[in-house]
């Protein structure tokens, strides 16, 4: 039995199949267009500030933020578990979580929560890493060298215990 599939492909698989675990709905569906993301993150910000008039705020600061949450899920950073704040971070905070929690209560990821989301499910529950390499005899990955930083914890999480992967990559490329 062989299984070809993307990174993402594989992860959304676990996070659909197995998210119940660390509490997501099921039925999740991925949010991709950023004009809806920008919508949701709207109504981040009038539930952090109340009732605000969006017209005056323009889509690059609602782009800057997304870029933000981005890069925050990307690294794997919980914002809401940070020690050391000031002002500025903890209303980016607010809207991280209240955008976050927007997401899960209308049954949709963006596309950073799907690595995101697997690597919580990996490191959380490391059965189900178990699971897959009991199912997998060996794992390759192609185009290593164009593995970023989630993307490479998701499988150190997955192969945390298991010996049997090749990472194949272009030398003139690393």
């Amino acid at each position: 039995y062989v299984e070809v599939g993307t990174m993402h492909s594989f992860c959304l698989d676990i996070v659909l199949n197995k998210g119940h675990l660390i509490g997501l709905p099921n039925g999740l569906n991925i949010l991709e267009n950023e004009q809806d993301r920008i919508e949701i993150l709207k109504k981040a910000f009038n539930e952090y500030y109340g009732t605000l008039d969006t017209s005056n705020i323009s889509n690059d600061i609602y782009r800057n933020y997304l870029d933000r949450i981005s890069k925050n899920k990307r690294q794997f950073i919980d914002p809401l578990l940070l020690d050391d704040f000031d002002e500025a971070d903890e209303q980016f905070i607010r809207i991280f979580e209240a955008y976050n929690n927007m997401l899960i209560e209308q049954h949709l990821l963006d596309f950073d929560d799907i690595l995101y989301y697997a690597y919580k499910l990996l490191t959380e529950k490391p059965q189900i890493a178990k699971s897959y390499t009991r199912l997998y005899k060996y794992i390759c990955v192609d185009e290593a060298q164009d593995l970023n930083f989630s993307q490479y914890e998701v499988l150190k999480a997955l192969c945390k215990d298991f010996r049997n992967i090749m990472l194949v990559g272009d030398p003139k490329q690393n």
